[in-house]
């Protein structure tokens, strides 16, 4: 369990129908290649020493998914067909420790899932300072309130640790939201509530620092 109390992702691996001993041995090749640009996942090692099947593994990979979203909160009461349905739209992505990829100010097409790891929300006011907004944690959602700006980040986003997470395309979403009732409204409550956190927290921000200012004269 995180600490917004819901289970933590199971590993690929405990999806697939393979004996423990070839999950290990799979892993001690991943480990050999290591240095490689572009480390190969635990699925392909497996289809390409053949344990499993292509199609066994894609099995997997959307099992997975789809338990994913559902521990996310905003997606944790939809139905199954929404859930199938939203999990057509989504795809994994990893992201390297102090790795920026939501910029203020910037324009973005997507938000994400937190799926393992760590992130820190801030913004830069005026003297280009940064003023932390707070932290993202397994199983919150980052960038969901770009959808009803355009696209243009409000803050900037960075990881902490190494990190897995979600990216579904604000147009991807969109087409989900006539058909599901309970996401939209689940999801204008959450972006309701971040942006009401986030105002609260800068303002507290830009008071203590020009309490801080007025101390020094």
């Amino acid at each position: 369990m995180n600490s917004n109390g819901f289970r933590t992702s199971k590993r690929i691996g405990e999806y697939l129908s393979c004996d423990p001993e070839q999950i290990r041995q799979a892993l001690k090749d991943q480990e050999k290649i290591s240095d490689a640009d572009v480390k190969p996942l635990l699925g392909e090692i497996l289809v390409q020493e053949g344990t499993i099947t292509q199609d066994s593994l894609q099995k997997a990979i959307l099992q997975q998914r789809m338990d994913r979203l559902q521990q996310c909160e905003i997606f944790s009461n939809l139905n199954g067909n929404d859930l199938l349905a939203l999990r057509e739209y989504a795809c994994e992505i990893t992201l390297e420790p102090h790795q920026e990829f939501i910029t203020q100010d910037q324009p973005g097409d997507c938000f994400y899932v937190l799926i393992e790891g760590l992130a820190e929300v801030f913004r830069k006011d005026e003297y280009g300072e940064e003023v932390l907004l707070g932290r993202i944690e397994s199983s919150d959602c980052i960038g969901e309130m770009g959808y009803f700006s355009d696209g243009k980040r409000i803050a900037s986003v960075r990881t902490l640790r190494k990190s897995y997470l979600l990216k579904i395309k604000y147009n991807d979403f969109k087409k989900l939201l006539p058909i599901s009732p309970a996401l939209a409204l689940n999801f204008l409550e959450l972006v309701t509530n971040r942006l009401r956190q986030a105002n609260y927290r800068y303002q507290q921000s830009v008071i203590k620092k020009r309490k801080a200012e007025i101390s020094l004269q």
